[in-house]
This record gives C-alpha cells, sequence and structure tokens, in this order.
C-alpha cells in the first residue's frame, strides 16, 4: 500500500477513535447523571425519615416495615454504584483519549502535505498506537457504530463498507461488550437498510 492510502486508512482510524471516545465520554456522564439525580431525589426522603425517627412514636401506631428503609436504600445504592463503576473517572479518561486523537488529528491535517512521505505516515501510526496503549478495552458495537457513523460522513453509498449492527446490539452496546462477536460487515446481498 502506497502513503497516500496509508495515510487516509489512518486518519479514518483516527476520526473513528474521536468518535468513539466522545460516545463513551457522554455516556459515562450520563449513567452519573442518573445515579445523581436519583440518589438527590431520594434524599429528602431520607432526611425526613431521620427527623420521623427522632420524635416517639405515637400511641398504637405500627412501624412502617422495611418500606421505611427504601429511601436510604435507594441512596445508597445509587451513589455507591456511581463511585464503584468509577462512572466520573471513565468519562474524564475517554475524554483525554479524544483530546489526544484530536490533537493527532490536526497534526495529520496540517501536515498533509507530508502523507505521501512513508516516515511522516510511519510517525503518525506510531502515535496513534501510542494513544491506543492508554486505551481501555474497546466496546466493539460502539466503535462499529463509529464506524459506520465515519462511513457515512464520508458520503459512502456502498453498503458492504458498513458494519451490520443489528437493533438489540445498539441497545446493549453500551452496557457491555458480551456480544462483540455478532459483529461483520454488510454483504452486497443483502436486503436489510445500513440504518435498520
Amino acid at each position: 500500500m502506497d502513503a497516500w492510502a496509508t495515510y487516509h486508512d489512518e486518519l479514518f482510524h483516527v476520526r473513528r477513535s474521536v468518535k468513539y471516545h466522545d460516545h463513551r465520554r457522554r455516556f459515562f456522564e450520563n449513567v452519573l447523571n442518573v445515579a445523581l439525580f436519583l440518589a438527590f431525589a431520594s434524599g429528602p426522603a431520607l432526611v425526613f425519615l431521620a427527623v420521623a425517627a427522632l420524635e416517639p412514636p405515637a400511641a398504637g401506631a405500627g412501624t412502617g416495615g422495611w418500606l421505611q428503609y427504601a429511601p436510604a436504600v435507594l441512596t445508597s445504592i445509587f451513589t455507591g454504584a456511581a463511585l464503584v463503576a468509577r462512572v466520573g473517572a471513565k468519562a474524564r479518561e475517554h475524554n483525554e483519549l479524544k483530546v489526544e486523537f484530536i490533537r493527532l488529528r490536526q497534526d495529520m491535517e496540517r501536515r498533509r502535505r507530508d502523507a505521501t512521505d512513508e516516515d511522516a505516515v510511519a510517525d503518525w501510526i506510531a502515535q496513534r498506537l501510542a494513544i491506543e496503549t492508554k486505551e481501555p478495552p474497546i466496546n466493539r458495537i460502539v466503535d462499529a457504530l463509529c464506524h459506520n457513523e465515519v462511513v457515512q460522513s464520508m458520503g459512502a453509498k456502498d453498503k458492504t463498507q458498513y458494519v451490520r449492527v443489528l437493533v438489540w446490539h445498539r441497545l446493549v452496546g453500551p452496557y457491555t461488550r458480551y456480544f462483540d462477536n455478532g459483529l461483520r460487515k454488510y454483504r452486497a446481498d443483502e436486503s436489510r437498510s445500513v440504518w435498520a
């Protein structure tokens, strides 16, 4: 493969990596926001229960049973899950990786005239590989979606350039990497739409 084709291949990978880390950053920020909102929403009930516990029970009043502890349990679960999963740290990590890939893309775009120089292209490949050593394990479903987005942004009409991502892949993809092995490129004879 000549240096010019390798350059464009490399630029494609860098663009896909920027999209991938931006998707992952947004996902983890959304998970953190939802967990914190739920913890915040159940917090006032916890305060109300604490105040009610300080008052002596009225004569003949029964205890609320396990239901009275539900707000405390929910608050603990939501905040604990956010802390244990390190969603804030993961969002920051993906943002830092995105910034590194953007800087690499800026350098590649700025020095486009060097795209025919094999040494310059090899240097960009080495820089990309150095950034990839810092990446957590890649979620292939999200990566495939980002691949399709970049291919579409380039105006590709050929279905075989897209990765076949099923609806259920899209639903469970951001949460797990266990279904990555069901991905493949579209075949030319498939009737299913690329975005179906």
